[in-house]
C-alpha cells in the first residue's frame, strides 16, 4: 500500500497518479475536507474564494486532469488604473475588440511592446537571476514594465519581481500570455472536490504524528506501507520530516466588498499603475459570473500584499474607482500567512524530494508557486514512488 497524507491538490494528485496504475493507495488528511489552500465559502449568497483563486487552463497540468471546472473567464487583458486616467493592455489575438485602446495605451514605445512579445518566445539569458532585470534585458522597462508587467506580476506572484527568481517569473508570465484564466461555476475549490471524488480511499479528520521508515502513525491507528509520500504544507512538513527544509511564504489578504451599485462593469483584472495604495489588484466577481454575488449586487475582490486596515483599502480604492458608494460593505476578509512559496533568485527547484527508498516528499515549494506547480510535485513525486 502506498499512502499519501495530505489532500491539497499536491497530495490529490500524487494519489490520483499512484491509483491510476493499480496500486492501492490511502490518502490521509488532518482537516474535515480537501484543498489545503484552495478553499471556498459561501456567505450570505457571496461565493468567496480563500484568496483570489483563479485556474489557469494552459497549465499542462490542469490540462492532464481534464476536469469539467465550468470556469467563468476573465477578459484576456488588464485595465491598469492611473490619476489622468484608466486604460485597458489587452491581448490583440485573444481580445481583438480591445486592440485599438491596447495600442494607444501610454505604455511606451511600440519597441517596448515589442520586446514583451519576443520575451515570450525567446530562452532564458544564463547569468540572470532575478525576473525584474531579466524583463529589463530584454528591454521590458520604463512605462510598460511600471505600470503594466510589474503590478501585474506582483499580484500573481505576491512578491517584488527583483525578489523572484528569473525562471519562476518566466514560466507564468508565459502561462498568463497562453491562457485565459477563470474561476469555476462552483468556485475554486471545485478542483480539489473533482479530483477527491475520483480517489478509492481517503481518510479525513485522521491527523499524522509520525513517520518511521515505513510506519505511518495517526491520532488513530499506525499504518505499515510500501510508500510514503508527504504532500502537506512545507511548514508542517518539515515538522514531520526533519530533512525538510521549511520555505519562506509571501502572505496576501483578499477583501470582499459588495455594493448595490455597478461601480465596475467588466471583467478586467485592474491594477494600479502608479502604486499608490496597498491594492494589488481588483476585480468584479459579479461581472465574471452572476451567481458569485446575489442579484442585482456587485461584488468586488481585492487582493493587498502589506498590512493594513479597512479604511485605507478603501481610500486606495476610491482612487481606482472614484467615488465610493455610500453602501459599500466589507463580507469578509482573509488573511492568509502562507498563501504562495517565495522562489527567490537562485531557487532550488528539485520538484519533489526522495528522503529514502520509501519516503518521498512533494509540494508546490519545491516546484513552483502555482497550482501547476503543486500539480506537477504531486505527480512526479507518485511517479518516482512507483517506478
Amino acid at each position: 500500500m502506498i499512502i499519501v497524507i495530505g489532500a491539497g491538490i499536491t497530495g490529490l494528485n500524487a494519489a490520483l497518479t499512484c491509483q491510476r496504475t493499480g496500486r492501492e493507495v490511502l490518502l490521509l488528511e488532518a482537516s474535515d475536507r480537501v484543498g489545503g489552500r484552495i478553499k471556498t465559502d459561501l456567505i450570505s449568497g457571496y461565493q468567496l474564494d480563500h484568496g483570489f483563486q483563479v485556474i489557469n487552463p494552459a497549465y499542462p497540468e490542469v490540462k492532464r486532469l481534464n476536469l469539467q471546472l465550468q470556469l467563468q473567464t476573465m477578459e484576456a487583458g488588464v485595465k491598469v488604473a492611473t490619476a489622468d486616467k484608466n486604460f485597458i493592455v489587452a491581448d490583440p489575438f485573444r481580445n481583438p475588440r480591445n486592440i485599438i485602446s491596447t495600442l494607444r495605451a501610454p505604455i511606451g514605445s511600440f519597441k517596448s511592446k515589442r520586446a514583451l512579445i519576443s520575451f515570450l518566445f525567446q530562452k532564458q539569458r544564463t547569468g540572470i537571476s532575478n525576473f525584474e532585470v531579466e524583463l529589463n534585458s530584454h528591454g521590458i522597462n520604463g512605462p510598460l514594465y511600471e505600470k503594466v508587467i510589474r503590478p501585474f506580476m506582483r499580484g500573481v506572484l505576491l512578491g517584488e519581481l527583483d525578489l523572484v527568481d528569473a525562471q519562476v517569473g518566466r514560466e507564468l508570465l508565459k502561462f498568463f500570455a497562453k491562457g485565459t484564466p477563470g474561476i469555476p461555476l462552483k468556485g475554486a475549490q471545485t478542483l480539489p472536490d473533482l479530483m477527491a471524488k475520483q480517489i478509492d480511499k481517503l481518510n479525513l479528520n485522521e491527523s499524522v504524528a509520525s513517520v518511521n521508515g515505513k510506519v505511518v502513525t495517526t491520532d488513530q491507528r499506525t499504518y505499515t506501507a510500501e510508500k510514503i509520500i508527504v504532500a502537506i504544507d512545507g511548514a508542517n512538513a518539515a515538522n514531520l520530516i526533519p530533512e525538510v527544509t521549511p520555505p519562506r511564504f509571501n502572505l496576501s489578504t483578499t477583501w470582499y466588498f459588495a455594493t448595490a451599485d455597478k461601480v465596475v462593469a467588466d471583467k478586467f483584472l485592474m491594477v494600479d499603475g502608479e502604486g499608490r495604495g496597498p491594492i494589488v489588484n481588483l476585480i468584479a466577481l459579479d461581472q465574471i459570473c452572476a451567481s458569485f454575488a446575489p442579484a442585482n449586487m456587485q461584488l468586488l475582490s481585492i487582493t493587498t500584499l502589506i498590512p493594513c486596515d479597512e479604511n485605507e483599502v478603501k481610500s486606495h480604492l476610491r482612487l481606482l474607482i472614484g467615488k465610493l458608494p455610500q453602501d459599500l460593505q466589507l463580507i469578509k476578509e482573509y488573511h492568509i500567512p502562507r498563501s504562495l512559496p517565495a522562489f527567490i533568485p537562485n531557487y532550488s527547484r528539485p520538484n519533489f524530494q526522495q528522503i529514502s527508498g520509501e519516503l518521498f516528499i512533494a509540494g508546490d515549494y519545491l516546484c513552483g508557486p502555482s497550482q501547476n506547480g503543486a500539480l506537477m510535485s504531486g505527480r512526479l513525486a507518485a511517479e518516482a514512488a512507483i517506478s
